[in-house]
């Protein structure tokens, strides 16, 4: 996620202060996260005026029908795991690998 609200998001430790607030799920459509999406919007650099380019990037494939179809039936919730890994990806500069969870991983 290359995005400037991704980078903010990321740079926040979004993912790992969900977990210790003990949210299992992030739901992008719940009240916590609306919060959380107000005060990154208000970031320097920050653009949310339009919140699918903001979160994306610019997308050439996405036009007004597209976005309609898109939110009626997504954003889906998904496991604040996924949101620690994504965050250490763009942190550690958007390179994919293993997620780092502290334990010792035994093979």
């Amino acid at each position: 996620m290359t995005t400037a609200l991704g980078e903010v998001a990321a740079r926040a430790f979004v993912g790992e202060i969900t977990t210790i607030f003990g949210l299992a799920e992030f739901n992008p459509k719940g009240g916590p996260v609306n919060k959380l999406l107000k005060f990154f919007c208000a970031q320097p650099g920050v653009n949310c005026y339009d919140l699918m380019t903001a979160i994306t990037g610019k997308n050439c494939c996405l036009n007004s029908s597209t976005v309609e179809i898109f939110l009626n039936d997504e954003p889906q919730s998904t496991s604040t795991k996924n949101l620690v890994h994504l965050a250490q990806t763009v942190r550690d500069g958007h390179t994919f690998k293993i997620m780092t969870t502290g334990a010792t991983i035994i093979w």
